[in-house]
């Protein structure tokens, strides 16, 4: 009897601990808890490592867009951002620049065969008379065999001439723009203008079968203020209606030369 109430005790005892399906539950010790505390931190340090590498990454990309320049958007020194500043920037100096080259373009247009006169000031008129040995400030500097004449007409009553190719006059000045008055005739030649030594220009003295004396001969482009020089070169060359009785030889003269200052 006793032995049957054990097995029966022993029935009832595994049936609680096993029946209806139920499935063992699951036991986590300190040490597991542990490493999953563990493994949780470790996690958390690789995601603030991602997000330091995607900082570092935004880091390097703005060093990479500022080479040679600030970043797009970036804001310079002035508190204005790069982009804004340069397109400001690039836009003033290209209206500036057009303004200048529009002066320029005026200053350079030929009005009857003359540039035109530009907003100057003071006039001065150097005579042909008025002469130095070598390059002086407001004198005629002449090299070559000169002639000079006396005849109504002419600033001062005279006028310097030559037949000689490469003979020349020279001039230094202080303004920003010059004329050269001399004459015009059916028999003149053709001289080359240098303008602080640059050629400038061809002057063609051709003119009516009559004398024109004092004539305007050449205007000058509107120049910088300052000393420039002036250089005027006989160049045997002729317009091809001259009546010049020998061809390859050509006449230049000078009466005077004006010049301007700045206003």
């Amino acid at each position: 009897m006793k032995k049957s109430i054990m097995i029966i005790l022993a029935a009832v005892l595994l049936f609680s601990l096993f029946g209806c399906g139920q499935q063992p539950q699951t036991v986590i010790t300190e040490d597991e808890t542990s490493r999953a505390a563990s493994s949780k931190a470790d996690s958390s340090d690789d995601d603030g490592a991602l997000v330091a590498s995607d900082a570092v990454s935004s880091q390097n990309q703005g060093s990479l867009s500022s080479f040679g320049g600030s970043p797009v958007g970036a804001s310079s020194s002035g508190g204005s951002s790069a982009g804004t500043s340069s397109v400001g920037a690039d836009t003033n100096k290209n209206t500036s620049s057009a303004q200048s080259q529009e002066e320029t373009d005026k200053n350079q247009q030929k009005v009857n065969g003359f540039y035109t006169l530009g907003n100057v000031g003071t006039a001065t008129v150097i005579d042909d008379t008025e002469r130095a040995d070598a390059l002086t400030l407001n004198k005629f500097h002449f090299l070559g065999a000169w002639s000079a004449s006396d005849e109504a007409g002419f600033y001062g009553g005279s006028n310097a001439w030559i037949w000689q190719t490469n003979a020349y006059w020279e001039l230094e000045f202080e303004g920003i723009q010059f004329e050269i008055y001399g004459q015009l005739y059916a028999h003149m030649g053709i001289y080359d203008v240098y303008i602080d030594g640059i050629l400038t220009d061809e002057v063609d003295l051709f003119g009516p079968a009559t004398w024109i004396n004092g004539a305007l001969n050449y205007r000058s482009p509107v120049l910088k203020p300052g000393k420039h020089v002036i250089k005027a070169v006989n160049t045997g060359r002729q317009n091809e209606k001259s009546l010049g009785s020998e061809k390859g030889r050509s006449c230049s003269t000078v009466d005077m030369v004006k010049v301007f200052s700045a206003p």
